[in-house]
């Protein structure tokens, strides 16, 4: 089982995986991503993926300045809502937690398996995919406002997160 990867550029241009951590261009000539190995697609099936370049560059001025890469962690695995539990709550979607990691962030504010998560900081979060890209705009360190829904009722705590640990 692959790593999830989230908000990725996807394109049909054709990649040798030997020439991971090139360019990828557009038509004008202007770097847009850095090709990188395909999460979990068939081979042969045409795609190729891209970290878009404003990512790559925020992670290459991390690793320069501090000697590597940080990144927010909030301390829980799930998935997109179901789309029946979405219509259910009266939901454009979300980020349902499955699992809480102890003594994280999610767990010290409260959150727990089942929680819809609707946003962060007020900015909506429709699938997991949204709550990563998200994160990914934090901090560790930073505070966030967590609005979610559990039992069918809102909610919302406040987390502190941190810099995931080395297993």
């Amino acid at each position: 089982q692959g790593t999830a990867r989230h908000d990725l550029i996807q394109t049909d241009a054709p990649l040798d995986l030997a020439a991971t951590g090139g360019a990828l261009v557009d038509r004008r000539g202007a770097v847009v991503g850095i090709t990188t190995d395909p999460p979990d697609v068939a081979a042969g099936d045409g795609l190729s993926f891209a970290t878009p370049v404003d990512t790559a560059l925020e992670i290459a001025e991390d690793i320069i300045g501090t000697g590597s890469a940080h990144h927010a962690w909030l301390g829980i695995e799930g998935a997109d809502v179901e789309a029946q539990t979405a219509d259910d709550l009266e939901l454009t979607g979300g980020a349902r937690v499955a699992a809480v990691t102890e003594g994280s962030p999610a767990d010290e504010a409260g959150l727990a398996p089942g929680d819809v998560i609707t946003s962060i900081d007020a900015v909506g979060v429709t699938s997991m995919a949204d709550l990563v890209v998200e994160l990914r705009d934090h901090e560790p360190g930073d505070t966030v406002f967590v609005a979610y829904v559990r039992d069918g009722r809102p909610g919302f705590c406040i987390a502190r997160l941190t810099e995931r640990a080395s297993a």
